[in-house]
């Protein structure tokens, strides 16, 4: 066999590490700094993302900071109007008709109850008849 023959088996294995040693001096050469590029880029676009996303999140964190102290001043001056307008009106002399009022809340309680009440609308069965098959006659 000529594979096995001790004359060829040293060119063989020099030309092996010639060729390995000029693939492996290529690639470095060639490929090494491209791949070093897009690695040194993708870093650099994800410190970018994350400084956004901070960026971001401390705006929002000031927007609803802004929000609750708006809420809670608005909340404090529509408590104080409102205190203020009952306590006028039960100190007064007018008389208020507290059966008109029951009467109103009873009538919006019940067309709450029979017609904005999930639990009563799930139970309700909607069956269009194009999708039931069986058809009575």
């Amino acid at each position: 066999m000529p594979q096995l023959d001790y004359t060829i088996v040293f060119p063989q294995i020099f030309w092996l590490m010639l060729m390995f040693t000029v693939t492996y001096s290529g690639l470095l050469h060639f490929f090494l700094p491209i791949f070093l590029k897009v690695l040194k880029s993708r870093k650099l676009v994800v410190l970018f993302n994350v400084n956004e996303t901070l960026k971001n999140e401390k705006r929002l964190l000031e927007k609803q900071n802004y929000l609750n102290e708006t809420l809670n001043k608005n909340l404090i001056v529509l408590k104080n109007v409102f205190m203020k307008d009952i306590l006028t009106s039960l100190s007064s002399e007018c008389k208020i008709d507290i059966q008109l009022v029951d009467v109103k809340l009873a009538k919006a309680l019940r067309n709450n109850m029979l017609y904005c009440n999930n639990q009563l609308l799930d139970c309700i069965v909607l069956e269009p008849r194009l999708l039931n098959f069986k058809f009575k006659k």
